[in-house]
């Protein structure tokens, strides 16, 4: 289990192979005889909810299967897989668990384009319909309409560019609005500090998105997005001394970009701004100097209908991993280089605009870094690990000293050697699958939130319908009307009865204390 995503999916398939095999003695042993069908159904919802990770782990199953790239595996035969998969959702109590993560994994799948196909997606929305109601998919399907619309605006945003001629600083950008109701946000609004050319970019769609829809806002859900770049890498140098520098100041590594200002920068960028929820965009540039060719990012932004309107935050741009030294410094190297290498680098925002530093910087430290991107701690961390600590195909920048281990200290230079036998090279992400300890513990305070308000709400429903109750028939209505999604505790319960009686829904008759009155 702590291997997060690898061991989520072992642990999943085990169990569908074991249920396979129970399924067999069952049907060849025993004539599916009733009560040995029963008693296989109760076990497996025993052990299955021992696991408190369960509901994490079927959803990591659920989208390893329905991501791009699974080897050998039909969408028919996806779809016999999803089926039984769904059969271990049933065993599942904690439902509303599962929904979170569900969520989190089908925005990721939406915002980078990543699932195997649309119909298997809706297939499997379908099937979760069909098991617990149009309420627990109104959501996901909310999530799909959103790209839905996202693509008829981005169509009718380069439109208006084309005809009013915008400028958009070679940035050719592509925003998902989401809206905040739908998508899973996070607990805090994260920011990173976009290079110029994007944010112009994005400003320009900012403005004509607000035109249309006036008292909306645009926030930046930077941690959605991603990004294409355009690298070129010149190879190592020897200097007179016929010692080797590879570093950003000697072989003069850039990367593609577009910036309106500052004619020696070279850097690609894309721009995203969204409200609350998540957006992506991408957005390609072309630099005017230096070896640079268009890049294009992906970010992502959400619509807040309900919010008035108001400046939103700078999104990341498409990313660019550059050796460009400032100033013209690689003209000063008087080795011979190798020839230049060409590839795309596919990166994510975070990542891009790491990368867009080194087209002014020849070395940087992660304190630098850290305060030039304002990126939070922990994903400025797996996005450098990425950079520099990858698969050796993938190490775009260079780390002294080369632990895994981030200190403030610490230095980052472009690696002028990279090379690839792909043209397009995707930057992986270091960090696992599987949520983190306090990611998880996060997550768990966020459903134990959202079942206060569940169990508060049934307890108004069932109390207005019938005006008097007892306390045991409540809690055994309240339990029996939430069963679908969680198993809620009795304790729990009468905790959320007391704060509705300190609210005044509720009240205790003179006569009987245990008997409870709805409150007009």
């Amino acid at each position: 289990e702590e291997e997060g995503g690898k061991n989520a999916i072992t642990f999943v398939q085990n169990l569908l192979d074991l249920k396979d095999r129970f399924d067999h003695f069952l049907h060849n042993s025993f004539n599916n005889d009733k009560i040995f069908k029963q008693m296989i159904a109760a076990d497996f919802e025993y052990f299955l909810n021992l696991n408190n990770k369960s509901p994490e782990y079927l959803s990591l199953f659920i989208d390893d299967k329905l991501k791009k790239g699974v080897k050998g595996m039909t969408e028919a035969e996806i779809e016999v897989v999803l089926d039984k998969t769904m059969v271990l959702f049933r065993f599942l109590q904690e439902k509303d668990v599962f929904e979170r993560y569900y969520k989190q994994h089908l925005a990721k799948r939406l915002l980078l384009q990543k699932s195997v196909s649309e119909d298997s997606e809706k297939t499997m929305i379908s099937k979760l319909k069909t098991e617990c109601g149009c309420q627990f998919t109104s959501k996901l399907e909310g999530m799909f309409k959103d790209v839905t619309i996202s693509n008829t605006i981005n169509e009718e945003f380069k439109q208006r560019v084309s005809s009013a001629g915008t400028n958009l600083c070679g940035v050719d950008i592509y925003v998902r609005v989401l809206t905040t109701g739908y998508w899973p946000t996070q607990s805090a609004n994260l920011k990173a500090n976009v290079p110029m050319a994007p944010r112009s970019a994005f400003e320009a769609f900012r403005r004509f998105y607000l035109n249309k829809h006036s008292g909306r806002q645009l926030t930046l859900q930077p941690q959605l997005g991603s990004a294409d770049l355009n690298a070129v890498f010149h190879g190592s140098r020897k200097d007179e001394s016929g010692v080797g520098s590879g570093g950003v100041g000697g072989g003069g590594g850039s990367v593609g970009g577009g910036g309106c200002a500052s004619p020696g920068l070279v850097v690609g960028s894309g721009d995203g701004v969204s409200s609350v929820a998540g957006i992506s965009s991408s957005s390609s540039s072309s630099a005017s100097t230096v070896a640079v060719a268009p890049p294009t990012s992906s970010n992502g932004l959400m619509p807040s209908p309900s919010l008035p309107a108001a400046p939103p935050a700078p999104t990341p741009a498409p990313t660019t991993s550059a050796g460009a030294s400032p100033s013209g410094a690689a003209v000063m190297s008087t080795g011979k280089p190798s020839g230049p290498k060409k590839h795309i680098i596919q990166v994510s925002t975070y990542q891009m605009v790491i990368l867009m530093l080194f087209n002014t910087r020849d070395k940087l430290t992660y304190e630098e870094i850290q305060n030039e991107t304002d990126i939070p701690d922990r994903d400025l961390v797996r996005a450098l690990q990425s950079l520099a600590l990858g698969k050796p195909t993938q190490r775009v920048l260079v780390k002294s000293p080369k632990t895994k281990e981030m200190e403030s200290s610490h230095e980052f230079t472009v690696n002028d050697s990279f090379t690839s036998k792909l043209y397009r090279v995707k930057i992986q992400a270091v960090a696992a699958k599987g949520e983190s300890e306090p990611e998880r513990k996060e997550t768990r305070s966020k459903v134990d939130e959202d079942r206060k308000h569940e169990i508060e709400a049934a307890i108004v429903r069932i109390m207005k319908a019938r005006r008097r109750m007892t306390h045991n028939n409540l809690v055994a209505e309240v339990t029996d009307q939430l069963k679908s999604r969680f198993l809620p505790s009795p304790i729990l319960i009468k905790k959320r009865i007391e704060s509705l009686i300190e609210r005044e829904y509720l009240a205790r008759t003179p006569e009987d204390r245990k008997i409870y009155s709805y409150v007009a």
